[in-house]
């Protein structure tokens, strides 16, 4: 029988795992202080997280910092942060988790049901490429607010959802078909999630409408030719990013041209490109739906792009407008 450690090896012992400790995530602070600071506070939640569950998320790369009393005091301010950051992370009181299945795949996504007796109207929200779309809050109140039932899915390889991401599948090249392609793999996760919600006792099936932003845009309008029982569709800023990919454009064109129920497309003035909304909103408008360029949101394009699709401030400015055309489509 192997002999017990001494108190002082055991002190020792805990010396250097603490010591380890800070230094792994002294070394991680300052590697990851030069990314942007929405996604260094990611890293930081997720970081934390990951390692105090006692995966191998942090890997001591160079020892940037000799000094041991600074690696415990960056020690100790990362964790307080992630603290901060995982107590900001707890679920809003009305989101629930639920999976549904897409192409052999679990998928994940959040689920918002206003109070009151249902079946209430619903909106299914397309979220963009980012990694982590999280569960918009900001807009579930909104919607929850007005009767609706908000459902976030989340698509392959996106927040919840196991399977290749979008961006690593469009970034191995391939020219513009590899987009196109792309687009059209995630929407099968749009059109299971829509079989999926209407499926659910408290949805209204005849009165569901598909929303989005970006990415979550152009799954918008791809869903919008297929149709799928919806009876309206809005579009933040489709493709604004991705705008003069002659494929994509072309397929945007046609998804808007074959619309099977009305159209709404809309963005900000200051948003990355509103050619969107000028060249498909001139489509839409001929087959009774809307476009419309609202003014400058924010002082940056992205906000002018994301946050005013998806911010109380933004919802602020469009909320009414979406209303009055949802209203109109239901009747």
């Amino acid at each position: 029988m192997a002999a017990s450690p001494s108190s002082s090896q055991t002190s020792e012992f805990s010396r250097q795992a603490r010591r380890t400790q800070h230094d792994t995530i002294a070394e991680c602070l300052l590697e990851s202080a030069t990314s942007s600071g929405a996604d260094f506070i990611g890293f930081l939640a997720t970081g934390a997280k990951s390692h105090y569950a006692g995966e191998k998320a942090f890997v001591s790369l160079v020892p940037l910092l000799q000094n041991e009393d600074m690696r415990t005091g960056l020690a100790t301010c990362l964790i307080v942060i992630t603290s901060v950051v995982c107590a900001q992370e707890s679920l809003p009181a009305r989101a629930k988790l639920v999976s549904f299945p897409s192409s052999g795949r679990t998928l994940y996504g959040f689920l918002y049901v206003p109070e009151g007796k249902g079946p209430f109207p619903a909106v299914l929200w397309n979220h963009g490429s980012e990694k982590r779309p999280g569960w918009q809050p900001e807009l579930a109140s909104f919607y929850n607010s007005h009767g609706f039932v908000f459902f976030l899915p989340h698509r392959r390889g996106q927040g919840r959802s196991p399977g290749p991401y979008i961006m690593d599948v469009i970034h191995t090249g391939g020219g513009p078909t590899v987009d196109v392609q792309a687009q059209q793999t995630a929407n099968e996760d749009v059109v299971a999630a829509m079989k999926w919600l209407r499926t659910l006792p408290e949805v209204d099936t005849n009165r569901i409408v598909v929303s989005g932003c970006s990415f979550g845009g152009i799954q918008t309008l791809l869903t919008a030719e297929k149709g799928l029982g919806a009876r309206a569709f809005v579009a933040f800023a489709p493709a604004a990013q991705s705008w003069g990919n002659g494929a994509l454009d072309q397929m945007l064109k046609d998804a808007v041209e074959h619309s099977k129920a009305p159209v709404f497309i809309l963005q900000a003035r200051n948003d990355y490109s509103t050619q969107p909304a000028e060249v498909l909103g001139k489509i839409e408008r001929a087959h009774g739906g809307q476009a419309k360029v609202y003014s400058e949101f924010g002082k940056t394009a992205q906000e002018g792009h994301w946050d005013f699709a998806t911010t109380s401030a933004g919802i602020a400015v469009w909320g009414n407008d979406v209303l009055q055309f949802i209203d109109e489509a239901f009747r």
